[in-house]
């Protein structure tokens, strides 16, 4: 019985089991749980926007030349207005300018003309620097004095010998004696002083003009170049210093008489070489170059160096494209006259290892961009312009001690001549000379312990 009851009992339970289980509500089905949406790809930087570029620098405007250009040199009929004519001719041509090649056979006159504007550039040796310490009489004047010239590029290496006629007696230059006729005009004749001071020929001491020296031979004086150059061939003097390109000298190579030419004993003769060089510093010595007369070739003789000077305050670009010209330009004209076949960089370079004359700053910036400027050519230079204010800085001290003293300046007042002198020698003022690098430095020390 009891069995019975706990069997009803749990058939009861079960019963309701499945009554509640019925009746509930079902549970809902979970809906599955989508993946996560996947985080939005970030969108590429956009890219930056490309710098603008650099506007290109303006092209430099092309040089304009001047419309006119005055160039001094000696006279009509010389080698030296011969031969400017020849190159200008083609600078007038190629460049638009209108060039005037100016004569003068005075060289002081001419060194003035470009200190005071008249003329743009002046060619000459360029012992001409030599004018720089007023040691002529012309130069002693209000508007003459030491200036500032700039050399704006090389001319020729020119040889200048001793001519005789074919037939003269003088061998050599120790045939050189009292009674020997030598010609002399201004230009050229300090070189002829200077061989006559070799050679023992005079009487006293060299005087700074060596002009107004005692002589012992017989001076011959001419007041013009063309008759100083035809002195031999015209039998008026037995010896004369003259250029081998100079028109005179090839009429008389090509005369019946003929010319020659003495060797001047450079090698041999170290002592005279520097009494040479106490009366005519600005010189050397050398093989004569094949040009001008076939006579003087390979000669050894006296050599000077030619430039174009201008003034410091002239152009820089003008300068620089002068020089750039002159080189670029040379098939142009190099066959026009004699020498000019050496208006170029191999001929400056020679000129640049003796030059006395500072360099205008154009010229360098074509020099540097040629590499034909060293470190070497900054010592020189430094000297040379500080060599030339020096001078310009005695020449302010005797104008201000004559204007105080109320010496008149002209070139005839002895009174301001020896006050010039004076002034030199008191400031100690070095000579314009062909001097070493080794030299030059020397020099430097020299103008520090002056305080110049």
């Amino acid at each position: 019985m009891r069995n019975r009851t706990l069997i009803v009992f749990l058939a009861v339970i079960l019963a309701l089991s499945l009554v509640f289980a019925a009746c509930a509500k079902p549970e809902p089905i979970s809906e599955p749980i989508p993946p996560p949406t996947p985080a939005p790809a970030p969108k590429p930087a956009p890219a930056p926007a490309p710098s603008p570029k650099p506007s290109p620098a303006p092209a430099p405007k092309p040089f304009e030349w001047p419309e006119r250009l005055s160039l001094g040199t000696s006279s009509v009929g010389s080698g030296a207005y011969m031969i400017a004519g020849a190159w200008t001719t083609e600078l007038e041509k190629s460049t638009g300018m209108t060039v005037r090649v100016v004569p003068e056979g005075g060289t002081v006159l001419r060194f003035r003309w470009l200190r005071n504007g008249i003329i743009d550039m002046y060619t000459d040796s360029m012992g001409t620097t030599r004018h720089l310490t007023c040691y002529r009489a012309e130069q002693r004047v209000p508007d003459g004095g030491p200036f500032r010239p700039r050399m704006v590029f090389s001319a020729a290496i020119q040889a200048w010998g001793l001519a005789v006629r074919k037939d003269s007696p003088l061998k050599s230059v120790y045939d050189i004696g009292p009674d020997t006729k030598v010609a002399f005009f201004p230009p050229p004749s300090d070189m002829t002083f200077g061989m006559l001071y070799w050679m023992g020929l005079n009487d006293g001491p060299v005087l700074e003009d060596p002009k107004q020296g005692k002589w012992k031979v017989k001076i011959v004086p001419f007041s013009s170049p063309g008759g100083f150059f035809r002195s031999v061939l015209d039998g008026k003097a037995d010896v004369v210093f003259m250029t081998a390109t100079n028109p005179s000298a090839i009429e008389q190579a090509a005369s019946p008489m003929g010319i020659r030419f003495l060797e001047i004993p450079y090698a041999t003769e170290p002592e005279g070489v520097q009494k040479f060089l106490d009366v005519y510093a600005v010189a050397g010595f050398g093989p004569a170059p094949e040009e001008g007369v076939k006579e003087i070739w390979g000669v050894n003789t006296l050599l000077t160096y030619g430039a174009f000077y201008s003034r410091a305050d002239a152009d820089d670009d003008l300068a620089y494209n002068m020089a750039k010209w002159i080189v670029d330009n040379h098939d142009l004209y190099k066959d026009k006259a004699p020498t000019l076949g050496q208006y170029n960089l191999e001929t400056f370079r020679k000129a640049l290892d003796v030059t006395f004359l500072a360099v205008h700053p154009g010229t360098i910036r074509y020099l540097k961009e040629k590499g034909i400027w060293t470190a070497k050519d900054d010592i020189r230079q430094e000297y040379n312009l500080r060599l030339q204010e020096a001078y310009i800085k005695a020449w302010d001290v005797a104008l201000d001690r004559a204007s105080k003293q109320n010496i008149k300046v002209a070139a005839d007042s002895q009174e301001f001549a020896d006050l010039w002198s004076s002034v030199k020698r008191e400031m100690g003022m070095p000579i314009f000379r062909v001097i070493t690098d080794e030299q030059v430095k020397e020099r430097l020390a020299l103008l520090d312990k002056l305080g110049f």
